[in-house]
């Protein structure tokens, strides 16, 4: 009579292990899948907003008093570059876009004679 006892308390205990493993990786598949989820919205973000400093730069190449301070729509997403600063010998490009809650911000200073890169930097705010 004892035997069935410690088979059915057995099989309780290890059904409640099972559901427990089974419950903690689901929840970490899904902790993941929000982690990557912010990851990709962050990299989308970033390119979009570097995208927008390509576009800046390529019409300063056509136009060397381009001033920037527009919006530009690129596929279903938006970029706004703010006004082009113009210290001596350099160009300050300003770029920022919004991916759901994902804000990128980026400062683009160029060589106003060469237009190679002086140096680009991720701003928190500006």
């Amino acid at each position: 009579m004892r035997k069935g006892y410690i088979a059915i308390i057995t099989t309780i205990i290890l059904t409640i292990l099972c559901l427990t493993i089974a419950v903690s990786l689901g929840l970490s598949a899904a902790i993941s899948r929000l982690g990557n989820r912010d990851f990709v919205l962050n990299t989308n973000a970033y390119y979009l907003t570097q995208s927008c400093l390509d576009y800046a730069q390529l019409q300063l190449a056509y136009n060397s008093s381009y001033a920037g301070n527009e919006i530009i729509t690129i596929g279903n997403y938006q970029c706004s570059l703010l006004a082009i600063e113009s210290p001596p010998a350099q160009k300050i490009i300003k770029a920022t876009s919004q991916i759901n809650n994902i804000t990128v911000n980026l400062k683009l200073t160029v060589d106003a004679y060469t237009w190679r890169i002086v140096s680009l930097e991720e701003i928190s705010k500006f």
